[in-house]
């Protein structure tokens, strides 16, 4: 299977992937998805002064989850709550040249981030 060059940049560039300490009180954590569906991904944010400062991902699945995992957090840093409701499905598979067939993998992500409770 041949990947998009939008996907393959955010899956081989991965400036995001890892964990903020949840020892810090601003850190928020979330995980999502299921081991039996093997596409599992967890999504830490340091949200702060009204806005997201940092980002950071782990998951477990496709090249695609990986890949957007990386661009989700890229997209999320410095953004305010009211910036985070523009986030919609095309969004993540526009920006990742992805078709309407991984729409699986945009609503996992933005499941993820309303389940942060921002």
């Amino acid at each position: 299977m041949r990947y998009p060059e939008k996907l393959l940049y955010y899956f081989h560039n991965r400036r995001h992937a890892g964990r903020l300490s949840l020892a810090q009180p601003t850190v928020k954590q979330v995980q999502i998805g299921q081991l039996n569906n093997r596409e599992i991904f967890s999504l830490f944010v340091d949200y702060r002064e009204g806005k997201i400062s940092m980002a950071r991902f782990q998951a477990l699945g496709s090249p695609a989850l990986i890949a957007a995992g990386e661009f989700i957090c890229e997209w999320l840093e410095q953004k305010t709550i009211l910036e985070i409701t523009d986030l919609s499905p095309e969004i993540i598979l526009n920006s990742l040249g992805l078709t309407a067939i991984n729409t699986h993998i945009a609503h996992l992500i933005i499941s993820a981030i309303k389940k942060l409770g921002l």
